[in-house]
């Protein structure tokens, strides 16, 4: 950087930020995030140094960060450690005289412990959330919520992919309710949580899909809730609707509808997709499981973001 002090320190937390408007059912969008933080570097002067701390898993955020020109600093289980190391260089660096601003794009509270340290030094903003910018800090400190200084995103997008047929008989092995509008009053329930589900779609042979001593047509059922449904004809001991899913998945993902979608939520059991989850996150997609709780692959677990459990999201369970 040469002589004399830096002009800019700036620290976006990209992890705490994308957890953040994940819980607010927000968009996350990283690059609107370091083209906007980026500009305010450049404001401050020349000798900038922008760092980036990015989960391990979100290679898409590491991606775009780095393209960027942010230094990165990944986590991985080891955040409280990684930031005690950071904010002990931040600290040195400005009992050095350096830089002549701090700026941290954080809700993570443990940066307001930073601040305080190092306001009578330096500079200090602190652009975190709602919640954050309600702590009291000292008055020197520029303390307010991220979201007034980058662009309001949208809402956060869900698409939902159903093995339905797998989800069917496991509930019907299991004795539980198994009836479609339950099946989907779940899926639609979890959703609501986020964000905005744009579509869901159910894969099955659905000839095979019945209600033991009824006659009902459950694919009629289902389009009748605004469930898109795809007819796969399963051939001996292999279910084709998993080939079918993942193909789809990756077209959504590759394809110009790819960047309108923010989360995936996947209904199955099945280990056999593994693979296309990887493919979700490498994306930069969150993937949420809904499966049984006896029944989802142990692949599976360790693969997604989230799981919801059927079984325990079914009437009279509390949910």
């Amino acid at each position: 950087m040469g002589t004399g002090a830096m002009d800019l320190v700036m620290v976006v937390d990209v992890e705490s930020n994308y957890e953040d408007a994940f819980h607010q059912g927000k968009r996350f969008d990283p690059k609107t995030l370091a083209q906007t933080l980026d500009a305010v570097a450049r404001s401050y002067g020349p000798r900038t140094r922008c760092i980036a701390i990015v989960s391990k898993h979100d290679t898409a955020s590491m991606n775009v960060m780095r393209r960027w020109g942010y230094e990165l600093l990944p986590v991985n289980g080891d955040r409280p450690q990684a930031l005690e190391a950071l904010q002990d260089e931040l600290t040195d660096l400005v009992s050095h005289g350096s830089p002549q601003k701090l700026i941290i794009a954080s809700p993570d509270p443990s940066f307001i412990r930073l601040g305080q340290q190092v306001a009578q030094q330096t500079r200090v903003a602190i652009w975190g959330s709602r919640e954050s910018a309600l702590l009291p800090v000292s008055p020197e400190i520029d303390n307010r919520p991220l979201e007034e200084i980058i662009p309001s995103q949208a809402v956060h997008q869900i698409d939902a992919r159903l093995d339905y047929e797998n989800l069917h008989f496991g509930l019907l092995k299991a004795g539980l309710p198994y009836a479609p509008q339950i099946i989907i009053g779940v899926v639609r329930k979890i959703a609501e949580r986020r964000g905005k589900l744009q579509s869901i779609t159910a894969y099955g042979d659905w000839q095979k899909v019945y209600i033991p001593n009824m006659d009902v047509d459950i694919q009629r059922e289902l389009a009748l809730m605004d469930v898109r449904t795809r007819y796969q004809i399963n051939g001996y001991g292999k279910n084709s609707a998993d080939m079918e899913i993942a193909n789809d998945l990756r077209s959504l993902v590759e394809g110009s509808q790819g960047d309108s979608i923010d989360e995936v939520i996947l209904g199955t059991q099945d280990r056999d997709f593994k693979p296309v989850i990887e493919t979700l996150r490498e994306r930069g997609k969150f993937v949420t499981l809904v499966g049984l709780t006896n029944g989802v692959s142990g692949y599976l677990k360790n693969a997604v973001d989230e799981i919801f459990y059927l079984d325990e999201w079914l009437p009279g369970a509390g949910n």
